[in-house]
């Protein structure tokens, strides 16, 4: 499992453990999250220990804790949105959460295939539930795009301002556990409406 390759950006989980230089106290353990792609371009994550949280990270990185049970919270949307996991960190052992979630890379590009730096937002189809807003990046220039962190299923992309009932100017875009999507958005330069998309 550690080193099954899923194409994921960041490499195989057991690279990601290799490069990271974070040093385990004596007497304390780690929890690690996988990161799809650069774990900067990834929301943070959160640790909670009942109603309170004991620490925050980055994918990618060892976030050293006291032996026990955590409720870890990642992914992008509010904050009830995010996804929860149960995971026990035991002495001098780091705990590699498993990988359930889904990355989602939109790269908006217009006609050309110039990048843009247009909005769009997410929906997910099966509750309706609104995700957020993302932007396009000037990729040409180096800027990175920020990678959606999210449950597995059918989301929506749609307009700026557009909700589920869109009926054009939308795409979408089926996510599945442990994967890593890129996903082009074609908007036209001048109106900001839709030209196709895919992965």
């Amino acid at each position: 499992m550690l080193t099954e390759d899923r194409g994921w950006p960041a490499g195989t989980i057991q690279k990601q453990l290799d490069r990271d230089a974070t040093l385990v106290p004596f007497g304390k353990g780690a929890l690690f999250v996988p990161a799809m792609t650069n774990p900067l371009d990834e929301p943070p994550i959160a640790v909670w220990q009942g109603d309170k949280v004991v620490a925050d990270g980055t994918t990618g990185t060892r976030i050293v804790l006291s032996p026990g049970t955590y409720s870890v919270r990642l992914g992008s949307g509010a904050v009830e949105q995010r996804i929860r996991v149960q995971a026990t960190v035991r002495e001098n052992h780091t705990t590699v959460v498993p990988v359930s979630w889904s990355g989602l890379s939109v790269h908006v590009v217009d006609e050309t295939f110039g990048s843009l730096r247009s909005s769009y937002e997410i929906i997910r189809v099966s509750d309706r539930n609104y995700m957020g807003v993302g932007f396009g990046t000037d990729e040409q220039a180096g800027e990175p795009v920020s990678t959606w962190i999210m449950e597995p299923g059918l989301y929506k992309v749609v307009r700026l301002g557009d909700t589920y009932r869109a009926r054009r100017d939308f795409a979408t875009v089926r996510l599945l556990p442990g994967n890593h999507t890129h996903f082009l958005l074609v908007q036209r330069g001048d109106t900001g409406e839709f030209a196709g998309a895919g992965e």
